[in-house]
Parts: structure tokens; C-alpha cells; sequence
């Protein structure tokens, strides 16, 4: 209930500042998480939010996006999207580059602080670059339907570019996840092996 309220009434206060709505539900849960709330009122937080609570709060985060992410799916013009598969993964693919860079340029700062005990930099970097080319793509279908630009060519065409950057961002880390738990080359190419199994499904 706490949740709910805060984010509809951050929501609301967004949206009279001319802001899409999703940027206050996101404050809300900056304000009410371990950022602010743990640590202002540590025993507040507990008593709202067990650690017993988190598993179902999870379960139920990752439905509402499922769902929600359905309904965004179903409303695609698809014969918009075809006209645009050529734009949507050359522009999706280099929108990948630049952050990858600058993610693998601060795996050199963060390596010494962050990386595991057996961690190679190669792997950290690769990790790094990667996690920061995957797109907050349930935000960006929310800013897109509130807006009603979810059935115009430019929505349609943004929906597109970031779905198609989060399958290559999401499937380069999975590989580098395998790379990286590998303790042979025989290990890692069977890890892979499943990896493009599971993409071709």
C-alpha cells in the first residue's frame, strides 16, 4: 500500500512539472529504498520492509512489468515495424558502442575496488561495458504510452532500437557471464553453446 501511494502521488507531482509520470513513481522508490529511507530510518525500513517481504516484492515487480510489457507488445504497429528493421538495428547496434566504451574506460577505476578475489580484467571490463549498454527499456515504454506516441512511427522505431540493443546487450553479457564462470575452454564453449540455443529459441 505504502508503495503504491508514494509512487501515485510522486507520480501525480511529476506530472504537474510537466515530467512523465514513471520519473516520479521513480523517485518514490529512491525515497522509500535503502538510499534514503535505510539510511535516515534503518528501523523504519525494516519494519515496512522485511526481509521476508522482498522475495514476494520481487515477484511481484517482475509480473507487473511482464504485463505491462505485453500490452506494450500488443499495441506495436507490426507493418510499421518491418518498414523499420533496417534503421531500428543499425541504429540499436551503435547505440550500443558508445556506452560500452565508457564502461569498459571505468572498468580501469573500477577494477582494483570492485572485481572479485579470481576476477580477470578482461572479464570485468567486458561485464562493465556491457551492463552499460542495456537500455531502462520499461521506462522508455512507459514515457512513450503516456505521451500516446506508442503508435507513431518515432515510438514505434524507439521501442524497436531498444529492444533490439537490450537482445544483443543481454545476450553479449550472458556470454561474458559463461566466459567468466568457465574453469576450462570446454566449460565456456558449452555454456555458450546453450547461451545461442536459448537466443534461438
Amino acid at each position: 500500500i505504502l508503495i503504491v501511494l508514494a509512487a501515485r502521488l510522486c507520480g501525480m507531482l511529476a506530472a504537474k512539472m510537466r515530467q512523465p509520470a514513471v520519473v516520479g513513481e521513480m523517485v518514490a522508490g529512491i525515497l522509500l529504498g535503502p538510499s534514503l529511507l535505510g539510511l535516515a530510518w534503518p528501523r523504519v525500513f525494516q519494519f515496512v520492509f522485511p526481509a521476508s517481504s522482498l522475495g514476494a516484492l520481487r515477484l511481484f515487480s517482475q509480473i507487473g512489468v511482464c504485463l505491462f510489457m505485453f500490452v506494450v507488445g500488443m499495441e506495436l504497429d507490426v507493418s510499421q515495424l518491418k518498414q523499420q528493421a533496417r534503421t531500428a538495428v543499425l541504429v540499436s547496434q551503435v547505440s550500443i558502442l558508445f556506452p560500452y566504451l565508457l564502461g569498459t574506460m571505468a572498468s580501469l577505476f573500477l577494477f582494483p575496488a570492485l572485481a572479485g578475489p579470481n576476477t580477470t580484467f578482461a572479464a570485468f571490463a567486458l561485464f562493465i561495458g556491457i551492463s552499460m549498454s542495456i537500455t531502462a527499456f520499461p521506462v522508455l515504454a512507459r514515457i512513450l504510452e503516456e505521451r500516446g506516441l506508442t503508435k507513431t512511427p518515432l515510438g514505434s522505431t524507439a521501442l524497436v532500437c531498444a529492444a533490439t540493443d537490450d537482445v544483443t546487450a543481454w545476450s553479449l553479457l550472458a556470454l561474458v557471464v559463461a566466459i567468466a564462470k568457465a574453469g576450462s575452454v570446454a566449460s565456456a564453449a558449452f555454456s555458450i553453446g546453450l547461451v545461442v540455443l536459448f537466443v534461438f529459441v
